[in-house]
């Protein structure tokens, strides 16, 4: 790192060093524990009363549904010799999204689209992206719907038995219904394809728009919901972008970390280096009049490109080493989570940890990447006394909600 842009952020308490993943996993394994022993501090460890335990029957459909902050997915999957299949897929946009909706009005949209294949499986499983607690039956009280999707009257309703009830208006039998989230997706979604005995254990995580881990501890499966860990340096322009959040001085670990917030936190960045004088007038005003600067840009910008060519050519080595640190930065946040979970799971058994993860950062930032992997290689097998591996899946939320069913019967 250049002096310039080490002084640059220094001077807003933002350096990459400022987040020590060896320290700070102790806190996060610290603060799980608690939570497991009913004392939340920051993270709930929300049971999932799920398991990965046991093999999925073959040529065993199953209903499923994914509703996302975006799209709204569903279809039949079965499983064969570890392979995934899905048949009858539909990909609408997600309801609330461009306009409200009650709950009645979702219930009735989701069982529209199950309905021509409804007699083919007794069972769904459905991956729920939004906030809520699940019952020992494997269904969801909803507490909250977010991401930009407005759907009213929605707080307190049991998911499975509202489906229930409009599919038995219609005739159409009654369901067992599993619900799970994105991040319980991407584990259930990953591991039928891998060699269960090559591991010690298993975890999941999201790290794209936003940033989550679950794990299996002590045959459970538990949703961490790791956005929540709060105890992480940040700094000045993280305050700024915190204040003006929807939620202030919560999930302070997802908004150093995320897609969602990397691209704001990085375009706030580069306008106080040009008021700084560090980057050009021209950049600055660039960056400050475009309609969209994102997670991509930073990728981009990391990498030596200049997507939508934003920046001057004279400033591209400064916003490139910006964009490197801050990713830095970001990485370092998500390994606190990982090596917190390692340190959870701590066991005698010396074979890799799994992580099977998805999302748009770890999939696509060639930079995000080579630093949390830099990072696991020093500190794993120092920290939690096992390497880690973390494989990347794609797609996953449809196998996962699938495997959730067939493994949880």
């Amino acid at each position: 790192m250049t002096d310039t842009l080490f002084h640059f952020l220094e001077k807003r308490n933002m350096l990459p060093e400022s987040v020590k993943p060896e320290e700070l996993s102790g806190i996060f394994q610290d603060h799980m524990l608690q939570a497991l022993n009913g004392k939340i501090i920051d993270l709930p460890m929300i049971c999932t009363n799920l398991t990965s335990d046991g093999d999925l029957p073959d040529n065993e459909n199953v209903i499923v549904i994914d509703a996302g902050g975006t799209n709204y997915r569903c279809g039949i999957a079965s499983y064969y010799e570890g392979k995934c299949s899905i048949s009858h897929y539909k990909e609408y946009k997600m309801p609330g999204t461009l306009a409200p909706v009650s709950w009645e009005e979702f219930i009735s949209f989701l069982v529209d689209t199950i309905e021509p294949f409804a007699k083919e499986s007794d069972s769904i499983g459905f991956c729920f992206s939004y906030s809520a607690e699940i019952t020992k039956d494997g269904d969801g009280i909803v507490k909250t719907i977010d991401k930009e999707v407005q759907i009213t009257g929605c707080e307190g309703q049991v998911i499975g038995d509202s489906i229930n009830r409009e599919l038995s208006k219609r005739k159409l039998g009654k369901k067992r219904v599993i619900i799970l989230n994105d991040t319980v997706a991407a584990l259930l979604g990953t591991m039928p394809t891998l060699k269960k005995e090559k591991y010690s254990s298993f975890s999941g995580m999201i790290c794209g728009t936003g940033f989550n881990i679950c794990t299996s501890h002590k045959g459970m499966i538990y949703n961490i919901e790791a956005g929540f860990f709060n105890p992480v340096p940040h700094g000045t322009v993280d305050q700024i972008l915190d204040d003006l959040s929807e939620h202030p001085g919560e999930k302070i670990i997802e908004k150093l970390t995320s897609g969602a917030y990397i691209g704001p936190l990085c375009r706030e960045l580069i306008l106080q280096a040009a008021k700084d004088g560090l980057v050009s007038p021209t950049t600055g005003k660039n960056v400050e009049n475009a309609a969209v600067f994102n997670g991509a840009h930073v990728s981009s910008l990391s990498e030596g490109g200049n997507l939508d060519n934003l920046c001057e050519k004279q400033d591209l080595p400064f916003v490139k080493e910006l964009c490197d640190a801050m990713l830095c930065r970001s990485a370092r946040c998500v390994a606190t989570g990982i090596l917190g979970v390692l340190k959870l799971n701590a066991s005698e058994n010396k074979k890799p940890a799994c992580i099977c993860a998805e999302g748009s950062l770890i999939a696509k930032s060639k930079v995000f990447e080579k630093y949390l992997f830099s990072i696991l290689d020093q500190l794993s097998e120092k920290v939690g006394g096992r390497r880690v591996e973390i494989i990347i899946g794609k797609d996953t939320t449809l196998p996962g909600a699938a495997a959730a069913a067939l493994l949880n019967v």
